[in-house]
């Protein structure tokens, strides 16, 4: 009786003791939580402030602009990359509520490059004298839309400043206004205008390439969450079984095809005939009777672009400029459509006017070859007006103009006005190295490009 009375003794010692160091381990691991926690907000906060005073800041320095005709300071440039780091950081101390609330409907990234981009086209039209009101529309926008964003951000600030702990930073709040900076650069920079370029319903997308593929709409499903950019340059589309590709949700064009491999091959196609094929389906996909220069390639060129199946498939491969009378398509890096015609079946193989990366022709249309451009103003005009852009401080970026020469007269796609334009291309000591004169109205112009 006396071991049995000692042993209940000690396992009620053992009990206080376990429950007491429960009790020490509770209160550690709430005190361990809270100063995480705590930590966790004070660098959220912090994060706040600091994109609070860059908005400021940048606010302030936007707002001078139009005393500096539009000149774009380094120092814009260097706050919209710490506001890029500061949105990392605020988003690494997130708390689980303020996480869930970001997801894949929010943005919470300022698009810098199309932010700037806007700004040096104001610069240039303005240097020009070719403002618009489509200018003074977007400037003014942009500017009403940072103070927004610094207007947010500040009431953010205050937030954690009130009640540090409790405070819940409004994610889809921010991300409005950054979208907002974000849609109205983009429509700008890649179409001149104010409004937002708005894209087809998914109807009208799949009629449009049901017209370009000579297939039924029914059997075409379209991605539209697997788009490669926030502005959906381009929607996946499939066909089941037989193809998949590319199309621009702002022209419809079909900007990619890859077909899968046939069988039962029934003819050797020449060339010259498959050539014509090419030729035949461009016309096609455009809608009417146009001229292309077209550059044979051999059999399989470049099958990186190629996803036609089996590696036996043998595909006549081309190149094609577009031309409109004498005047091709000059847009940098990319003015070359591929298409493959497969040799066994005289079948389109495969067909893309973007690359991976270069996403510039999701704006092209048939209007190229519709448009009448007049030739004004002569390529040694043209070259004297060089001289004049770097008297005037167009062309700070641009060393030994002296040294440019006239490569071609062509057509792109104008970053300046959002529409076709009749260029002189000149060429400096690097191939890239490439300037514009506009060949109607004498003015530096820039083509669009979206990488």
């Amino acid at each position: 009786m006396f071991r049995i009375a000692r042993w209940l003794k000690n396992s009620k010692r053992v009990k206080k003791i376990f429950l007491y160091g429960l009790f020490v381990f509770l209160i550690f691991s709430l005190w361990f939580s809270y100063s995480v926690y705590k930590q966790q907000r004070w660098n959220a906060h912090y994060a706040v402030n600091e994109m609070y005073h860059i908005s400021r800041l940048t606010y302030e320095d936007f707002s001078r602009m139009e005393q500096r005709e539009f000149g774009v300071p380094y120092s814009l440039q260097k706050r919209l990359h710490n506001l890029f780091e500061e949105t990392q950081q605020l988003k690494r101390h997130f708390n689980f509520y303020e996480e869930n609330k970001n997801d894949l409907n929010t943005n919470l990234y300022l698009n810098g490059r199309y932010f700037i981009e806007g700004l040096s086209i104001l610069e240039l039209r303005h240097k020009q004298d070719l403002w618009s009101q489509t200018d003074r529309k977007y400037y003014d926008k942009l500017l009403t839309y940072v103070k927004n964003l610094s207007n947010v951000l500040k009431k953010e600030k205050e937030g954690f400043e009130s009640t540090p702990l409790f405070a819940i930073f409004n994610v889809n709040n921010l991300s409005e206004q950054i979208e907002a900076i974000n849609r109205l650069s983009y429509s700008y920079v890649s179409n001149h205008q104010v409004s937002e370029v708005k894209t087809m319903s998914q109807e009208k997308m799949k009629e449009m390439i049901a017209r370009q593929v000579s297939k039924s709409a029914k059997e075409i499903r379209i991605d539209i969450q697997n788009t490669s950019d926030e502005f959906r340059s381009e929607y996946d589309f499939e066909i089941d079984g037989e193809m998949h590709g590319e199309v621009s949700p702002y022209t419809g064009l079909v900007t990619k095809i890859n077909y899968n491999s046939r069988e039962n091959p029934t003819q050797d196609l020449s060339k010259e005939d498959a050539e014509k094929s090419a030729v035949a389906f461009l016309n096609h996909i455009f809608e009417g009777d146009y001229n292309y220069k077209i550059t044979y390639n051999g059999i399989n060129h470049n099958r990186s672009y190629s996803g036609s199946g089996a590696p036996n498939i043998q595909l006549h491969s081309f190149y094609a400029v577009p031309l409109n009378g004498e005047y091709p398509y000059l847009q940098p890096f990319h003015n070359q459509f591929g298409i493959y015609i497969d040799k066994h079946t005289g079948e389109i193989g495969d067909f893309h006017i973007t690359s991976i990366r270069n996403k510039t022709n999701n704006f092209f249309s048939n209007e190229f070859f519709t448009r009448d451009f007049k030739l004004n103003v002569s390529k040694e005009e043209a070259a004297k007006k060089l001289k004049l852009f770097k008297e005037k401080g167009l062309l700070e970026q641009h060393n030994n103009i002296e040294k440019y020469s006239f490569n071609n007269t062509g057509i792109i796609y104008s970053q300046l006005s959002g529409e076709f334009e009749l260029v002189h291309e000149f060429r400096g000591m690097n191939k890239s190295d490439l300037l514009f004169v506009n060949a109607t109205d004498g003015y530096l112009d820039q083509p669009y490009e979206d990488f």
